[in-house]
């Protein structure tokens, strides 16, 4: 995990689609963790304007996590026609088995989640059949120890139920 944290943003293929992992809202809207997925995409999207992003993540207190993230793209610029959307998705997993089938055999990822998350997420599109490449974002501060520490648990799920 640490390791896959340190990664630089790496060469990316031109035609990669953009996949952003669902998190938390706050009133139907993203909350600042989304929000730092969320700009790192689309700063990512305004240089490469012909890329597709997938938003990703099912119900809410009320509300689809890929809807709130599709309606922040467009309030910050990014095409509708550029966004597709995965709003049945529950898990991380289900975020990468699901994406995948909108990607229509495309196979190269570009996947836009914290650093802790970096490891997992990329273990779970690689099992796929996908290839991820890693464009971070930023944790907010207060959410680091908490995070990292339920991220170790998930990974050794990962392993547990995909090896």
């Amino acid at each position: 995990m640490l390791a896959a944290a340190m990664d630089k943003p790496e060469c990316i293929p031109e035609d990669s689609a953009v996949i952003v992992p669902g998190c938390l809202l706050v009133n139907g809207k993203p909350g600042r963790m989304l929000q730092n997925r969320l700009d790192t995409a689309a700063a990512y999207l305004y240089e490469h304007s012909s890329a597709l992003c997938i938003v990703t993540g099912g119900f809410l207190d009320g509300y689809t996590e890929a809807g709130a993230m599709k309606n922040y793209l467009i309030e910050h610029g990014i095409a509708e026609n550029h966004i597709l959307v995965d709003d049945n998705s529950a898990t991380t997993y289900e975020n990468f088995k699901n994406a995948k089938k909108l990607l229509s055999g495309q196979k190269s990822v570009v996947i836009t989640t914290d650093k802790f998350h970096q490891y997992r997420a990329k273990f779970y599109a690689k099992n796929l059949g996908l290839e991820p490449y890693a464009l971070p974002s930023k944790t907010p501060a207060r959410n680091l120890l908490h995070s990292w520490l339920r991220e170790y648990l998930a990974v050794l799920k990962a392993w547990i139920t995909l090896r």
